[in-house]
């Protein structure tokens, strides 16, 4: 390149193939920047308790990511209380998986 195509902008051809091949090297391939599913950080599944006859929970399910933030919400006598002590360990399920 001579000093004059340097003050005009241009580039000689060389120069400009070397470049791009080392763009294109740089770059990731597409597919390494799709995310890759991470395993549950929480996974319940077909929870059941009884106390007594009282059924607290039925068939109950979870899975959360790492990462996610999530409300167990329901009304009054619905379970929630009762599914998270089974989560922590204070209540054995009588059935399902935690």
């Amino acid at each position: 390149m001579t000093a004059r195509d340097a003050g005009s902008g241009m580039r000689d051809a060389g120069t400009a193939r070397g470049e791009e091949a080392l763009a294109s090297e740089a770059a990731p391939h597409p597919a390494s920047r799709i995310p890759h599913p991470a395993p549950p950080a929480v996974l319940m599944h077909h929870i059941e308790k009884r106390f007594g006859a009282t059924r607290a929970d039925r068939d109950a399910s979870l899975e959360v990511a790492a990462g996610e933030v999530h409300a167990l919400v329901g009304e009054n006598g619905a379970g929630k209380s009762t599914l998270m002590h089974i989560l922590a360990g204070l209540f054995p399920p009588d059935a399902g998986q935690v």
